[in-house]
């Protein structure tokens, strides 16, 4: 059963009634059982044949939502279901008992259970840590390095001129160029000494 406090319907017209009788307390209610000779006068909800003893015809009370008091008659076993406006007297040498019962309202505790999260098949657990293999690195320029300026692998460092041809690579083409050419001039000059020899 979940735990709560308990609070207490209101007595009326019991004035001095707590002197009479036994207390009951169980896990459902607490109340009195009335002495020998006590009765509650009018307001009579039902009456229940063969109940033996006193704390049955508390039990036949409590489980009657309307019932807050209760004459159990000792001779004829019978108990008499009451509302709370019937009135306490007190009869004298008689064989009935007079009690009520006092409910206890059991608050319950609520308790929040966390959502669940679903996750789609397939998605991997938990979250990826690191850089994943094959990734290429970015390496970050310090700040006031000169535009253009790499450093290879031997430390040297190469400025490399956004617009300026390469002088080493027009060189050689230069030197290319100049063998090509004097081949040329050679061969034209083979040519030319072959053909006066022919003539004479």
């Amino acid at each position: 059963m979940s735990q709560g406090y308990i609070c207490y319907e209101q007595k009326d017209n019991i004035e001095g009634f707590e002197n009479f009788g036994a207390d009951i307390n169980t896990s459902n209610y607490t109340g009195k059982l009335g002495a020998q000779g006590t009765d509650w006068s009018g307001e009579d909800i039902e009456r229940i044949g063969d109940k033996p003893t006193e704390e049955s015809c508390a039990e036949a009370c409590y489980n009657n939502p309307n019932c807050s008091r209760f004459v159990w008659n000792g001779a004829s076993k019978v108990c008499i279901l009451k509302n709370l406006n019937s009135q306490w007297i007190l009869l004298g040498n008689n064989s009935t008992y007079a009690g009520y019962i006092i409910r206890k309202v059991t608050t319950p505790v609520v308790t929040t259970t966390p959502a669940l999260t679903t996750r789609a098949a397939g998605t991997p657990t938990g979250t990826p840590t690191g850089t994943p293999a094959g990734t290429p690195t970015r390496t970050t320029k310090p700040a006031g390095t000169p535009a253009g300026t790499t450093k290879p692998a031997n430390g040297e460092e190469k400025t490399i001129i956004p617009g300026v041809p390469d002088l080493y690579f027009y060189i050689g083409l230069g030197v290319v160029g100049f063998i090509i050419l004097l081949i040329i001039i050679m061969m034209m000059l083979g040519g030319s000494k072959k053909r006066r020899d022919d003539d004479y």
